[in-house]
């Protein structure tokens, strides 16, 4: 009964939802249909480079039509530009206490991150 239905025809009208991970089906929701091949190369080559991908596959008119939409994580890091200026009184003694401080700290912060 299993290869029966495994082989069984879509019939017009009807769709499935996938969950893909790196473009291989991992979840699916409705009827138990099988995929054809042509349609999981398909799937795999369009969105083998995604994490996680929705899908939704429907077979109308003799044609299977994909709606995926590709679940992509904010990167967790982001770059932070800064822009390096002299400051003006790198030579003399009156700057105070609390800016030499800050100075510091920022050249250590900045060695820790190369």
């Amino acid at each position: 009964m299993a290869a029966a239905q495994r082989n069984a025809p879509w019939p017009e009208g009807s769709s499935l939802q996938l969950e893909l991970r790196w473009g291989r089906m991992e979840r699916a929701l409705g009827p138990r249909l099988q995929l054809p091949d042509v349609v999981r190369r398909e799937l795999r080559r369009m969105y083998g480079t995604y994490p996680r991908t929705d899908v939704r596959v429907t077979y109308r008119g003799g044609q299977f039509l994909l709606q995926a939409v590709p679940r992509v994580p904010e990167p967790e890091n982001r770059v932070q530009r800064r822009v390096l200026r002299p400051s003006a009184s790198s030579g003399s003694e009156d700057s105070s206490p609390a800016a030499e401080a800050a100075e510091r700290s920022r050249r250590r912060k900045r060695k820790g991150q190369s």
